[in-house]
């Protein structure tokens, strides 16, 4: 093993790196990065879009260089930098994007033994190792399914087998529960803890999600290419005061006036746009029995529900759960095999014409002209709706509208993804629709620009009076619905309010306790032992209790007699993700 100028190779020490940066053209992606990374723990880097998280973690991963000269890497005591294929057998790259690195038309089985010849695996270990990746990712009964017919959570379980099959001591994950579901997102998590704690992996993640920044051992806060801030997540939060990494980030990113700007041009806008001409007591969506069939497979069945004038309306389920298919239903570009739907008082099949001019779409994936300047997108989904009947907003107040007065002549490529959402969102509504569908709108997009974008769509709802249907996997998202509707396997499995589906869990599955303890890993463990299953929740662990004063009178026993320090065991209200998860488990 090689010693080098940042210090003798220390194997408590799985990455050490001095002074990166890295240009792209005339942009600078990452501006003098420095890191410590111990062995066995889990590293999180948080940022905004375009902070260069993904850029720092593909030059850990040896595919990409930093400017000549301009910093130094080593993973256990290999140099990166200029000898890149050093590392090739001990690191284990996940990229961004659901199944990115998967072959399709291969088979669950095919694509691990193509990642196995990749890297040159010995026959003999092949097959348990396979197995082993199988059971834990709860794959084993997927064999032979292609990949392309997995959902987004089974396709990044099985990415994750597919990186981890030739046994690196690193594995660094570039956004790997983007897009997915509340379900998946915990079973990774789970899988992740597994590997630190069983292997002593080492894992480095980037991750939008701030409740799972606060799962890593150390994180570091990335912003225009600089670590503002690093350190122990519990400690970072006890410094300031914050009860959350969500409200600590926000805090140091935020920019006032950018928000101040928008709610200023909400203000005059408010003051010029009568609301929409609908009748508040009469639903402007009317779903009967909707259902949708790809041959044999139903993937949505037999649906009802109404959403009245102004609602927000939360589409809820995990992936594959049919929400995407509803929503295509509802806007007429896929037709139901049986059912049907009122919007505005329109047939969504025998009267696709004239609903086309009532609503507006914002797809999953980013569906804009990249090579045409802000205004000309707008300007070019203004032409395919064509003249309205009733008043509706120049680009340039839908421009202020969004917050992005200026950006008119700027390339659509060259826009963070924040940005480019919300010129998305502004494309969608240059027709002024009654209602609007949004399809995960804010998926991998940062804290910070999640909250500017609900903003936005609060003044959609409340001042012009736009009915808007969205689905999402955040769910401190969810909490800002009126209402939620939670669809698994197709089929409507609940519907309410947010707080009454929080009672209705609490009712079928008893009172939330939350257990805080630093040792968090080791304390699940000892509580699953004595008192029963446990879910991460941040560092927190979470369970429901059909007797909650007996259980937290067990929990604080068995941790005190553990040897535990400074832990605390309490009832609590039941959160959005926990009714997420109880209505999509309970179902199966």
């Amino acid at each position: 093993m090689k010693s080098n100028n940042l210090g003798h190779f220390d194997q408590s020490i799985a990455i050490v790196a001095q002074g990166l940066h890295k240009t792209y053209r005339n942009v600078t992606a990452i501006d003098g990065i420095d890191l410590t990374i111990h062995s066995g723990q889990i590293f999180g880097f948080v940022g905004p879009d375009g902070a260069g998280k993904s850029t720092t973690l593909k030059i850990l991963a040896g595919l990409s260089r930093p400017d000549r000269g301009r910093g130094q890497c080593y993973i256990l005591g290999h140099d990166v930098i200029a000898e890149p294929e050093s590392i090739r057998t001990l690191v284990g790259f996940m990229p961004q994007g659901l199944g990115l690195v998967l072959s399709p038309k291969l088979t669950v089985r095919q694509n691990i033994d193509f990642f196995a010849d990749l890297y040159h695996v010995e026959r003999d270990r092949i097959e348990s190792r396979a197995r082993q990746l199988l059971e834990i990712t709860h794959l084993e009964k997927f064999p032979d399914r292609l990949a392309s017919h997995l959902s987004g959570g089974m396709q990044q379980k099985l990415a994750l087998c597919c990186t981890l099959i030739h046994h690196p001591r690193i594995l660094i994950l570039d956004e790997p529960t983007m897009g997915v579901d509340p379900v998946s997102r915990r079973d990774l998590w789970t899988i992740i803890n597994e590997l630190v704690a069983n292997e002593g992996m080492t894992v480095i993640i980037a991750t939008s999600y701030l409740d799972e920044a606060e799962r890593c051992h150390q994180v570091a806060m990335v912003h225009q290419g600089r670590i503002l801030l690093s350190g122990d997540p519990s400690e970072l939060q006890s410094q300031t005061g914050k009860d959350d990494l969500t409200s600590r980030f926000v805090e140091l990113l935020a920019k006032q006036d950018d928000q101040d700007l928008i709610r200023s041009n909400f203000a005059r806008l408010g003051e010029k746009t009568i609301q929409l001409n609908l009748r508040r007591d009469e639903p402007v969506v009317r779903v009967k029995d909707l259902c949708k069939k790809f041959g044999n497979f139903t993937a949505v069945d037999h649906v009802n529900f109404d959403i009245f004038p102004g609602e927000i309306f939360g589409f809820l389920g995990p992936n594959g759960a049919g929400k995407t298919t509803a929503i295509k239903m509802l806007c007429g570009i896929l037709e139901p095999t049986s059912g049907e739907a009122f919007i505005a008082g329109y047939h969504i099949l025998h009267q696709r014409n004239s609903l086309k001019n009532r609503i507006g779409y914002m797809s999953q994936k980013f569906s804009l002209y990249r090579d045409l300047e802000v205004r000309e997108n707008l300007e070019l989904y203004r032409s395919i709706y064509g003249k309205q009947n009733h008043p509706v907003l120049s680009s340039a107040e839908l421009l202020d509208m969004v917050g992005l007065g200026g950006f008119e002549r700027r390339m659509t490529e060259d826009l963070p993804v924040g940005l480019k959402q919300r010129v998305a969102l502004a494309c969608s509504m240059v027709h002024l629709p009654d209602v609007l569908f949004l399809d995960e709108p804010t998926s991998g997009v940062d804290p910070l620009a999640r909250d500017r974008f609900w903003e936005i769509v609060r003044f959609l709802s409340r001042q012009l009076g736009i009915t808007l249907l969205l689905t999402t996997h955040y769910m401190d998202e969810a909490e800002f619905c009126d209402r939620l509707a939670m669809i698994n396997g197709g089929k409507l499995v609940a519907m309410g309010t947010p707080e009454q589906l929080q009672k209705q869990t609490e009712q079928e599955k008893g009172i939330l306790i939350e257990v805080m303890c630093p040792n968090y890993l080791k304390a699940k463990k000892a509580i699953e032992e004595h008192v029963g299953p446990t879910v991460f929740f941040g560092r927190k662990l979470h369970l429901f209790s059909s007797s909650p004063e007996s259980d937290v009178e067990k929990i604080n026993a068995v941790l005190k007699n553990g040897g535990f320090d400074h832990f605390q065991v309490r009832p609590i209200p039941v959160k959005l993700e926990d009714v997420f998860i109880h209505f999509a488990r309970r179902e199966k």
